[in-house]
């Protein structure tokens, strides 16, 4: 008896090109966490919700919505920015109650313009 075996050649950008995409996810992941490790003992200072921004996200699971909020904070007499991404079910109420809002930012005593927002998880 003949076994009809067909051998399937792979091409290589097939396996190379989602290495690479899951590589360069993995090194920002790593990258975002080294340069915020140990911010919780960092010191505190207030600053303030510049701007908010609503965005849809489409996934294969469907869609949901992130807030985009830029916030401002000075230490030793110089202003900073940064930006936190969240995840929200209201995102339009939550946007419009964060505007312009005091909330209290932990930034890097040796590089201030490191910075993580402290709110409450929503």
């Amino acid at each position: 008896m003949k076994v009809n075996q067909t051998a399937r050649m792979v091409n290589p950008t097939d396996v190379v090109i989602p290495l690479i995409i899951a590589g360069c996810v993995a090194m920002s992941v790593l990258a975002r966490w080294w340069k915020t490790r140990g911010w919780q003992s960092w010191p505190c200072t207030e600053g303030t919700v510049e701007t908010t921004e609503v965005q849809e996200v489409s996934s294969r699971a469907g869609s949901y919505f992130v807030v985009d909020l830029g916030y401002s904070y000075l230490v030793h007499g110089e202003y900073y920015s940064g930006h936190l991404r969240r995840r929200e079910s209201e995102p339009y109420v939550y946007a419009r109650a964060m505007k312009d809002s005091k909330v209290m930012v932990r930034f890097h005593a040796e590089k201030p313009e490191s910075s993580m927002l402290e709110i409450e998880a929503g």
